[in-house]
């Protein structure tokens, strides 16, 4: 600990806490903080790079501004211990989160704070976000959370809904000494939000007061697997306490999903141990849950969305063959999947002005779904297709 961290201030309304791996969007991350219109508050930066010149900017910024309190670990020791390292350096009576890559606007904490000095059974409240790339772009506006404390509670069953870095904790709520789970990280944050519905009402605010940055070294695009099947058994773990065993049908069912997801995922990584876990803890809760199309269909839809079909191909014929149970239904959602595969790669190459070039796709994806023959539009671009020569 630094000199810097030994301050001792007055009690702040607000602590504000991030844990500092990177230090490419650092700058960014603080100044947002410090530009915010709330002024009552300390900034908690847990230093958890071991990395001399991050240090030294960490310490350059609490130097100019006394609300900044600097923690460095003398070893990388990861997000989650160090925000826990963070929450016990805090004295404020609310607790906010801010990520070292993203950015809060101005008036953030302002309109957090006010919801929860005029609300006192709310013990949670975050903001919608807005995304943004690498260089700081925006992209496309995800789907709104809920609001209210009724669709939140119900929503968390089956989704996370809740940005982590946006959010700001009424202290007393806080179970323990050390609030995240770091048996269930990356997924810590989803951990604590299913215990906190437990015992305080929760909000989103109306409005995109955050900005979250979605590159590729982000913890949500480098460990998505594991952080799919933490979720699981954090959910699982929260039905457990809730109902005891067993617990009724459709929660299970969405704990089932996460795992069915996390099996996916990590099929995909090649993580052939987590895969097989996954699946299993999947059917043990529901052991119907692959004799319906959904939720494997939407799970490989969104999997297969931005991929090659190529690639997409491969991939599913290995998951039907080597991961999923045999069965003649599945063997049937298995030929209906790739033929949609084909037939998306059809449409794409129609779209482009590509007219020759569905029949590489057209053939195969009638020989999986001969169905598609029924299908006029599918029909008109065979008649086509088979009337154009093949491009060169």
């Amino acid at each position: 600990m630094t000199a810097s961290a030994a301050v001792k201030h007055a009690r702040p309304t607000v602590s504000v806490v991030m844990s500092v791996y990177s230090r490419v969007y650092v700058r960014l991350a603080i100044d947002s903080i410090l530009s915010q219109t709330y002024r009552d508050f300390e900034f908690i930066l847990v230093d958890d790079s071991a990395d001399p010149a991050t240090a030294a900017l960490l310490e350059q910024y609490a130097a100019r501004d006394p609300r900044l309190v600097v923690h460095h670990n003398e070893r990388n020791i990861g997000q989650t211990r160090s925000l826990n390292k963070g929450l016990a350096l805090a004295h404020g009576r609310y607790i906010a989160r801010q990520d070292d890559d993203d950015i809060s606007l101005p008036e953030r904490l302002e309109r957090e704070v006010a919801l929860l000095d005029s609300r006192p059974e709310i013990g949670l409240v975050g903001t919608q976000m807005q995304l943004i790339d690498s260089a700081g772009s925006r992209l496309a506006q995800p789907a709104p959370f809920p609001q209210a404390n009724p669709e939140i509670q119900e929503e968390l069953w089956r989704n996370c809904c809740f940005c982590h870095g946006s959010v700001m904790i009424r202290r007393e709520c806080l179970p323990g000494p050390d609030p995240y789970e770091e048996s269930l990280k990356p997924a810590e944050d989803f951990d604590l939000w299913l215990r906190l519905a437990e015992v305080t009402q929760l909000a989103n605010l109306d409005a995109p007061l955050y900005q979250f940055r979605t590159h590729a070294s982000s913890q949500s695009s480098q460990k998505r697997p594991v952080q799919m099947y933490h979720s699981a058994v954090a959910l699982e773990r929260a039905l457990r306490r809730r109902w005891g065993d067993p617990f009724p049908a459709q929660p299970a069912a969405a704990a089932a999903r996460y795992y069915l997801e996390a099996a996916v995922l990590a099929f995909g990584s090649d993580d052939q141990a987590l895969s097989a876990a996954s699946l299993a803890s999947a059917l043990a809760l529901a052991p119907r849950l692959l004799e319906a199309d959904e939720p494997l269909m939407a799970i490989l839809s969104d999997y297969t969305y931005s991929r090659p079909v190529e690639a997409n191909v491969v991939f599913c014929e290995a998951l039907f063959t080597d991961l999923l149970p045999r069965s003649r239904r599945l063997a049937q959602l298995k030929s209906r999947t790739i033929s949609r595969l084909h037939m998306k790669a059809v449409y794409r190459h129609l779209r482009a002005g590509r007219v020759a070039r569905p029949r590489e796709h057209l053939l195969p994806s009638i020989r999986r779904d001969p169905s598609w023959l029924l299908n006029r539009g599918v029909l008109a671009i065979l008649i086509r297709s088979s009337l154009t020569r093949p491009e060169r």
